[in-house]
């Protein structure tokens, strides 16, 4: 009843823009602006980005109100009343980004284009409980899930104030689910022997993302971008758990920002980003009445209940003077996970809302910059409400879940 959630905290790559929020589909600062919106890099110089960030989550689960017949059975690991820090390993994020602008004649006319290739990892989740659950399984349970993202784009000027732009979307997914024996027979899943401690499953799908931005005067901007839903292979060894035989496809995903230069100096961006998880069928199915009313990997399985999710961004950059840049930002989104599919979630705990961000850029020189990261997610607690099943073995109760979280990122780029 647990998969990874494919990015909730949706689209955060490069150090540079994620200091100010991430507010970067119309307000490029970086070779990773194309992830944003590919029509945005036609605003930035040619230039090459390297940068790694180091992600800590703290998130922790508390049982309660258990009466589960499994408590009788293990006494020394009982159910209710656990209070689990899932041990989440330090996650190390690297990504690379790359833009080059060309010019050429066409019927006397000259055409401007820009070519990018960016290499961000868009979720990497790795959840490991310290001792066995046993209401799932008979070993410790642990979800592992990657999906990093290669892109190749290309963006054209028209008309001085216009830009368009497409990227071509590489997208690798692996995950690894352990623990789940008590679910992997014939009367819980429509595919036994492919539901848990299968090793690791990978999945490569290729879609596209197409980009627009506007830009009437030097201090005003306007951007969006939209990515289509997106087809990839099954995770067959785990389709005997994953709705619809372990289709896991990229979600659809809407961007609008738009930008202003209060000063040579300042610059303010807001973004609006809207990410429909409901496209995944896993994602899309409550936990509670499917689990009683299909089999795990049909489609109709149960899943994790997610909601559809609004991400709302502001960031401001200041230019203090040759040498140094800074940033600050805020961003905030609805929480995908309902009150009554706490239990599901156990292994993702994607909670987080708000997050502060601030960064800075020192310019060693005129081609080669450093930028730094910090970020905090601020805590959530969700509350479980019905998120048990009442019957044997699962016996009622209640899951609460609460999560924090911590970044810190150092680039470096250089203008060529």
């Amino acid at each position: 009843m647990t998969l990874p959630a494919q990015q909730s905290e949706a689209l955060l790559a490069g150090v540079k823009t994620t200091g100010m929020a991430a507010t970067s589909v119309s307000y490029p600062v970086d070779a990773f602006a194309g992830a944003y919106n590919p029509a945005a890099i036609n605003l930035l110089p040619d230039r090459l980005d390297l940068g790694i960030s180091w992600v800590q989550f703290y998130q922790r689960t508390n049982v309660h109100d258990n009466a589960s017949v499994l408590n009788i059975l293990y006494p020394d690991n009982p159910l209710n009343g656990s209070r689990n820090a899932a041990k989440t390993p330090n996650v190390y994020v690297p990504e690379f980004g790359i833009n080059k602008h060309f010019c050429f004649d066409w019927c006397g006319k000259p055409i401007h284009l820009t070519t990018g290739l960016v290499s961000y990892n868009r979720n990497y989740l790795k959840t490991t409980y310290g001792k066995t659950i046993t209401l799932f399984g008979t070993s410790k349970p642990g979800l592992e899930y990657i999906h990093q993202t290669v892109a190749p784009m290309l963006a054209v000027n028209f008309c001085e104030q216009h830009n368009i732009g497409v990227s071509l979307n590489i997208n690798v997914q692996r995950i690894k689910l352990n623990g789940l024996q008590n679910f992997d027979n014939a009367n819980s899943s429509s595919s036994p022997g492919n539901v848990t401690n299968r090793g690791y499953n990978w999945s490569t799908g290729v879609g596209v993302t197409l980009g627009y931005l506007w830009q009437p005067t030097d201090c005003f901007r306007v951007g969006a971008s939209w990515t289509p839903k997106t087809s990839n292979p099954r995770f067959k060894k785990y389709k005997g758990f994953l709705a619809d035989k372990g289709n896991f496809p990229t979600p659809m995903r809407f961007q609008a920002g738009l930008s202003y230069n209060i000063w040579s100096c300042l610059a303010v961006a807001f973004d609006y980003e809207y990410v429909k998880w409901q496209d995944v069928q896993h994602l899309k199915n409550h936990f509670l009445p499917n689990l009683f009313e299909a089999h795990l990997g049909d489609k109709g399985g149960a899943g994790l209940g997610f909601k559809n999710q609004h991400f709302y961004r502001f960031g401001v950059d200041y230019t203090l003077n040759e040498c140094w840049d800074f940033r600050a930002g805020f961003r905030h989104a609805n929480c995908v996970i309902p009150s009554s599919d706490t239990g599901p979630n156990l292994l993702t705990c994607d909670l987080v809302q708000n997050v502060l961000t601030l960064g800075t850029t020192y310019h060693i020189n005129a081609c080669n910059e450093i930028s730094v990261l910090y970020a905090h997610g601020f805590e959530k607690k969700v509350k479980g409400k019905d998120s048990i099943p009442e019957n044997q073995p699962f016996g009622g109760g209640e899951v609460d879940l609460k999560q924090s979280l911590n970044v810190w990122g150092v680039s470096w780029g250089m203008k060529f």
